[in-house]
């Protein structure tokens, strides 16, 4: 308990009861690192999660950051400007060490700080509400860096540095090895995706690190400790957030892998099936598809033509945030009308994107210009697909049947159609709002769930598409309208095929598993 003690009060500025840590004691207290640096990075990624919730990511980023340095003292941020002033500004070793202990921040210095603080700044804004356990992850890492350092490198100064070199007890190493293990497979099976490969990254440019100022200075000072954390860090993250944005699937070796199979055993997953959840957001669309481990793609976003309700920032982002999503790998708008693509504004900003995903652009309309907008401050690329086109995030792949090459000059007519498969079967059709006359060039395999296109409306979800698809349910996603939608006459039709109908305006969102039930419950 003494260690952990130790290691608690020599990483942060939080005041602990008790005697006066012993030099001594710091040699056990390294094994402890990463659990410090954890706890660390849970508070950090809990404090930008909460602040999310009251102003913008780039603000709740810099507040998270400041939170931080309050917690930390800004310990290794001082390591790195004191690395970067004395490496960039001595030749020799002697003088790297003298300017090393010089408190002033010169301009190598300044530049290092302003690099390693904009980039945690940029991964927290990309990160959302992945933050506390890729943080905790990530800080886990760095702060393990310093056991095996401390014992490949001799000592240049006085301080932690030598008084753990000196040590010989391998146990520190064993034990921090062991918690930054446990800590980074906790995160990439809780759902973060690329920490395991940014963990590898890590190692590897501690390695490359450790080898130069070996090779440079034939050793290590704690600012040099310092420096490594924060390039281990700043590796993982870095990882993370280029996960996030392909929807890259983590590397898993064969004992993370066995180790997956023991959580599995003990810890339920949070949704045992992927499942497709029409959103309740009036007379529009807006189709989430979660596939696991906190992320989803999402068809569409609602909104108010002829309104001033922000259904993207009051309705879709809550809600997502309510289904445990974290990252949206796919956003596809599918054509240019509000009520389809206006919510989509709020989602872009609220999330990490992979790609947004169009047919046809409309620049002539504001909506589409919002859209693609936010688009481009959040640096998120947009993808233009034509029918036979296939994406796909793991096992889910949607093939897009519409648009084709050249656009047909209405929007509606220009819908992205999709057909939605997990693990190559047909599971769910959305379409959009594509009419009768579309539908019926549409390549449609028996398809078990229809989202009827165009809210229902009578020139649509015509009889040569349920011939082909043969749906056992269509849902509506519909709101109070003057439209008629959805209309008496599709009503009937789907009822002559004997499909199951539900409509959001009668039950609010729906939701259907895969496989979907094979009759109504």
């Amino acid at each position: 308990m003494r260690s952990l003690i130790a290691a608690f009060r020599f990483l942060t500025r939080v005041p602990v009861p008790g005697a006066p840590t012993r030099p001594e004691e710091l040699a056990g207290a390294v094994g402890y690192f990463p659990l410090v640096g954890a706890l660390i990075g849970l508070a950090v990624g809990g404090a930008h999660v909460l602040f999310l919730n009251l102003w913008p990511p780039a603000i709740a980023a810099v507040l998270a950051i400041g939170v931080g340095l309050l917690l930390t003292g800004a310990f290794h941020e001082d390591a790195v400007a004191d690395s970067a002033d004395a490496l960039g500004g001595g030749y020799t070793t002697e003088r790297v060490l003298e300017i090393m202990k010089d408190s002033r921040v010169g301009t190598f210095g300044s530049v290092a700080l302003w690099v390693l603080l904009t980039l945690r700044w940029g991964a927290l804004v990309s990160l959302g509400y992945y933050a506390p356990l890729a943080l905790a992850g990530a800080m886990a890492v760095g702060r393990w860096t310093a056991s095996p350092m401390l014992l490949l490198l001799p000592p240049l100064s006085t301080g932690l540095s030598r008084d753990v070199s000196d040590s010989e007890d391998l146990a520190p190493l064993a034990l921090a090895t062991l918690l930054m293990v446990g800590i980074v497979c906790y995160a990439a099976f809780a759902g973060v995706p690329g920490v395991l490969s940014g963990s590898i990254a890590a190692m590897l440019g501690l390695a490359l690190w450790g080898l130069y100022i070996r090779l440079r200075l034939g050793g290590q000072t704690g600012d040099l400790l310092g420096a490594g954390n924060q390039i281990a860090e700043s590796l993982v993250l870095l990882a993370v957030v280029a996960a996030l944005r392909r929807a890259w699937r983590p590397w898993r070796g064969a004992v993370v892998v066995a180790a997956a199979g023991l959580v599995t055993v003990v810890v339920p997953p949070a949704w045992p099936a992927p499942d497709l959840i029409v959103l309740d957001v009036g007379q529009g669309d807006a189709v989430v598809v979660r596939v696991g481990r906190g992320q989803a793609v999402l068809v569409d976003g609602g909104g108010t033509p002829f309104g001033d309700f922000d259904v993207g920032a009051r309705i879709v982002v809550p809600a997502l945030r309510a289904l445990g999503v974290g990252a949206l790998p796919l956003v596809v708008a599918t054509h240019a009308d509000a009520d389809h693509v206006e919510g989509l504004v709020a989602v872009v900003r609220a999330f990490p994107v992979g790609a947004l995903v169009v047919g046809h652009p409309a620049p002539e309309r504001a909506v589409w210009r919002e859209l693609e907008e936010a688009a481009a401050e959040r640096g998120v690329a947009m993808i233009q697909v034509r029918r036979g086109d296939r994406l796909a995030v793991g096992d889910l792949s949607l093939d897009v049947l519409h648009p084709e090459e050249r656009p047909r000059g209405e929007p509606n007519e220009d819908s992205v159609a999709l057909l939605v498969r997990w693990r190559a079967v047909p599971w769910a059709l959305l379409l959009g709002d594509v009419p009768a006359e579309v539908e019926a060039r549409l390549p449609v395999p028996p398809t078990p769930v229809l989202l009827a296109p165009h809210h229902g409306s009578a020139g649509s979800t015509s009889e040569a598409l349920l011939r082909a698809a043969q749906p056992t349910w269509a849902f509506v996603s519909v709101g109070e309208n003057r439209y008629g939608h959805p209309a008496p006459t599709v009503l009937r039709r789907l009822a002559a095929h004997g499909v199951a109908v539900r409509t959001t305006r009668a039950e609010g969102a729906l939701r259907v598993p895969f496989p979907p039930p094979a009759a109504v419950p």
